[in-house]
């Protein structure tokens, strides 16, 4: 719908629900590419291309993507996963609180 922000977000809790599919991270490796083209996003080497983790832009995404995911497991009434997932936002990941 033109939200490549929301997209790259859905796309990143994807990957992290199902890290073990490859058609995820191949598609928000080149979401990224399409609307950030040049940025800091795509990490490229002798093992292929991948999510550089240290990019500011990534890691906000990733950031607001732990943090959805975190409230939909609280809406679930998984106040445990809500919490290990806010958990590792803050500590793990330094995700700045909401």
């Amino acid at each position: 719908m033109g939200d490549f922000r929301q997209a790259s977000v859905v796309l990143t809790e994807g990957v992290l629900l199902d890290p073990g599919q490859p058609r995820l991270s191949s598609e928000l490796l080149d979401l990224y590419r399409q609307t950030e083209p040049g940025s800091c996003a795509e990490r490229e080497s002798a093992a292929g291309r991948s999510l550089n983790m240290d990019c500011p832009l990534v890691k906000e995404r990733l950031c607001a993507a732990l943090r959805d995911l975190a409230h939909l497991a609280a809406a679930a009434g998984m106040a445990d996963v809500a919490a290990l997932g806010e958990g590792m936002a803050s500590r793990e990941m330094g995700c700045p609180p909401e």
